[in-house]
C-alpha cells in the first residue's frame, strides 16, 4: 500500500505539540491532508465495508437510500473531502480518470464511488445526469459488480473516461447525505447531535461502514468493539464518551499515518460540536 508511517506514541506527541484545542486539530489535519497525498492516499484505498463486509453479510454502500436533509457541518463536509482526495489540485492530476484502489475495491470514480459495488440501473441513476455522457456511462457499466483483481484488470477498458472535478463535487454532495441517511438510521438519537458532531460520525462511516451494530459472536476480534460502543453511547445520550472510542480505533492502524490523523481530527471535530450542544 506504501502509507507514510508514524508511531502511535510520536502521533499523540505531535498533536499535543502543534494543536491545542480541538478547533485547532480540526483545521490543522483539514491543511495537512490538502497538502498531503500520502496523507490522503491510504484513506482512498482503505474502505472497511470493501474489505470485511462481505463476511459479515453488510451493505457496502448507502448508494440507494435517500438523501437526508439534515446537515452536517462545512468543516465536516471538507475535512471527508481532504481524507478522500486531499484537494482539488490532486483530485485532477490522480483521480480525473477511473483508478483502481485495491484490494476488494472496484473500479472508482470521483470522490471515492466504487463501481463495483453498484448495478448498471443504480449507476445511471446516480451519474447520467451529472456527466451527460451516454458514451462513459455505457463504457462504466461494464464494471459494475466487478471487484478485486478483475476489476484491476479493467483498468485499461475505462482510461478514455474523464470525471471532472465539478460533476464529481455535485455526485459527493449527494452521496455523502446518503451517508447522514445511513448513519442517521444506524445511531439513535444522531438528530439531537450537532452538525459537527453528526459530521464527525458520518465521516466514520463513510470509512469504516455502518458497522455499529456488528455483533460480538460474528467479532471475534474485537475489531468492532468501540463502533458497537458508540451506538451504546448514543442510547444512552452519553455523547462526551464518543470522542475516546474514535481515538481508541487507532490500535487498529499502528504506524499508519492517514488513518490515525482521520480518526484524531474526527475525534476533535466531535469535541468541537460537543461545545455547540445545549447545556444539560
Amino acid at each position: 500500500m506504501g502509507a507514510a508511517v508514524l508511531s502511535g506514541f510520536h502521533f499523540l506527541s505531535l498533536r499535543s505539540a502543534e494543536a491545542t484545542s480541538p478547533s485547532e486539530t480540526v483545521q490543522l489535519a483539514l491543511k495537512d491532508f490538502q497538502n498531503s497525498s500520502d496523507l490522503s492516499e491510504v484513506n482512498y484505498q482503505f474502505r472497511e465495508f470493501a474489505e470485511n463486509f462481505p463476511a459479515l453479510k453488510l451493505e457496502r454502500a448507502p448508494s440507494r437510500l435517500k438523501p437526508s436533509k439534515l446537515k452536517i457541518s462545512p468543516d465536516a463536509i471538507s475535512l471527508i473531502i481532504a481524507f478522500e482526495v486531499s484537494s482539488e489540485t490532486l483530485y485532477k492530476q490522480r483521480y480525473q480518470k477511473p483508478v483502481w484502489p485495491g484490494g476488494r475495491s472496484g473500479i472508482t470514480i470521483g470522490l471515492g464511488y466504487d463501481i463495483g459495488y453498484v448495478t448498471v440501473a443504480g449507476l445511471k441513476d446516480d451519474w447520467s445526469n451529472i456527466l451527460n455522457n451516454d458514451s462513459a456511462i455505457k463504457t462504466l457499466s461494464h464494471t459494475c459488480g466487478v471487484t478485486g483483481d478483475a476489476a484491476r484488470d479493467l483498468v485499461p477498458n475505462v482510461s478514455d473516461v474523464e470525471v471532472l472535478w465539478e460533476p464529481a463535487r455535485t455526485q459527493f454532495d449527494i452521496e455523502i447525505q446518503k451517508y447522514v441517511a445511513l448513519t442517521q438510521r444506524s445511531l439513535p438519537n444522531f438528530k439531537a447531535l450537532s452538525e459537527d458532531c453528526r459530521g464527525a460520525l458520518v465521516s466514520l462511516t463513510y470509512n469504516r461502514g455502518p458497522s455499529f451494530d456488528v455483533p460480538e459472536t460474528s467479532d471475534g476480534s474485537g475489531r468492532y468493539r468501540e463502533m458497537r460502543n458508540i451506538r451504546k453511547h448514543m442510547v444512552q445520550g452519553e455523547f462526551k464518551l464518543i470522542p475516546d472510542e474514535i481515538r481508541s480505533m487507532m490500535r487498529l492502524w499502528p504506524g499508519v499515518k492517514g488513518l490515525l490523523r482521520r480518526r484524531e481530527a474526527e475525534a476533535a471535530l466531535f469535541e468541537v460540536g460537543l461545545g455547540k450542544l445545549p447545556a444539560n
